[in-house]
């Protein structure tokens, strides 16, 4: 769904191999809805994939964080800010100070 922004970073070793991935979500990037979900199949396709207790804890999950996620904007008079939306980093080199 943010595939078209620039909000991806990608880290890699001096192999070329991918060590980590970072997703930084500026104030204008739109926010992924139920709708945008719908509409690229993630609510149609995942329960078949996957089950429909995962999409259910999934969507559960979500919510909860758009709802503290508003709260703490809210919090902040709804300062524009950059956030971390997503990180992850290679297990064998976790621990090493990438993404601290």
């Amino acid at each position: 769904l943010r595939l078209g922004t620039s909000v991806n970073r990608a880290l890699f070793d001096t192999n070329g191999r991918l060590i980590a991935f970072f997703m930084f979500v500026s104030p204008d990037t739109a926010h992924v809805g139920f709708l945008d979900m719908l509409r690229v199949g993630i609510v149609l396709q995942a329960p078949f994939l996957f089950g429909f207790g995962v999409v259910r804890r999934l969507l559960s999950t979500k919510n909860e964080f758009d709802r503290m996620e508003q709260e703490i904007l809210a919090e902040n008079e709804y300062v524009p800010m950059i956030k971390l939306e997503r990180m992850v980093v290679c297990p064998d080199v976790q621990g090493k100070g990438i993404g601290s």
